[in-house]
């Protein structure tokens, strides 16, 4: 009979961390859209400048601007 117990917690304990990783993929997804909307708006500040931009993959991806450099992106010291 104890052996059952031990099952039936070591099920608990394993329900509850798959409950905790898919709680923590959720709030990742939300992160994500939150930081892609936020994104999508510097990006029409971007735009308005004339600065051109490449699309990658899907439009609902990410839009980056195109620079001639790498060291564009590099925050000045």
């Amino acid at each position: 009979m104890a052996c059952r117990g031990f099952w039936e917690c070591l099920l608990k304990l394993l329900n509850f961390l798959l409950t905790l990783a898919g709680l923590a993929m959720v709030g990742y997804g939300i992160y994500l859209f939150v930081e892609w909307k936020r994104s999508t708006t510097d990006l029409n500040a971007a735009i308005s400048d004339g600065v051109q931009t490449a699309v990658l993959g899907r439009p609902l991806l990410m839009s980056v601007p195109v620079s001639a450099s790498i060291l564009d992106d590099l925050p000045k010291a």
